[in-house]
């Protein structure tokens, strides 16, 4: 699946993202996210430096994979 952010309250432009499930070790799955900022106006918003966009997108990420298994844990 993939997906593009266009409008948002977060400090990106340009995000797009893909996610890919495959079959993974002993019948399990592994996924795989990706994200690139493409365009030639991909950039932080202003006033965001490097450092807290990637806290921020590797915050979303760990979110992104931890909700499956605790929903997947009931």
């Amino acid at each position: 699946m993939t997906y593009q952010i266009t409008d948002s309250p977060l400090p990106l432009t340009e995000y797009v993202a893909t996610i890919k499930v495959a079959a993974g070790k002993n019948g399990g799955s592994a996924i795989t996210w990706s994200s690139t900022f493409k365009g030639k106006d991909a950039m932080p918003k202003e006033g965001t430096d490097d450092a807290s966009l990637k806290k921020m997108v590797s915050g979303l990420y760990n979110a992104g994979f931890d909700n499956p298994k605790a929903m997947l844990a009931k």
